[in-house]
């Protein structure tokens, strides 16, 4: 059986005596180092919490993850009309209230029904594959029943 981690002495302890096929002291660690220092680098990559290569990738996927949502957000919204990508939604609302003092006077106090038909629009079209155009806008009046002149 070959022996190759031995190395021989003379009597002087100073003094290292090689045989020829034998590796010794500085070259048996060189022998291992490629071993210890893949052992190293695997331990060091696993003991890494957040390796810079590996936070670009998670972040770029994370980047993708809201644009999918918007696009399916933008899917699943309800509509009225819609003409390819275009979506109107139409909202239509009625109000009836009551006011006790319509004028908000101190004396002379009067009180009246008020009607409040509405109707609340949002459009909204996609400029990209990332953005959307969006526009709401309101359109309301308000009926006195017994003071036509309080009406707008």
């Amino acid at each position: 059986m070959p022996q190759f981690f031995q190395t021989s002495h003379s009597a002087r302890s100073d003094v290292v005596q090689h045989q020829p096929g034998v590796v010794s002291g500085l070259w048996r660690g060189l022998a291992a180092a490629p071993i210890r220092i893949a052992c190293w680098t695997v331990f060091a990559a696993l003991m890494c919490d957040s390796c810079p290569g590996q936070e670009a990738l998670r972040n770029s996927l994370m980047s993708q993850m809201p644009a999918q949502r918007q696009v399916l957000s933008q899917e699943s919204q309800p509509y009225t009309f819609k003409s390819g990508d275009f979506r109107l939604l139409a909202i239509p609302s009625l109000g009836l209230d009551y006011n006790d003092n319509i004028r908000a006077a101190h004396s002379d106090k009067e009180d009246d029904f008020i009607l409040r038909p509405a109707l609340q629009l949002t459009a909204s079209q996609p400029v990209s594959q990332h953005n959307l155009l969006s526009i709401n806008i309101g359109f309301g009046y308000d009926h006195y029943f017994n003071n036509d002149e309080l009406s707008a």
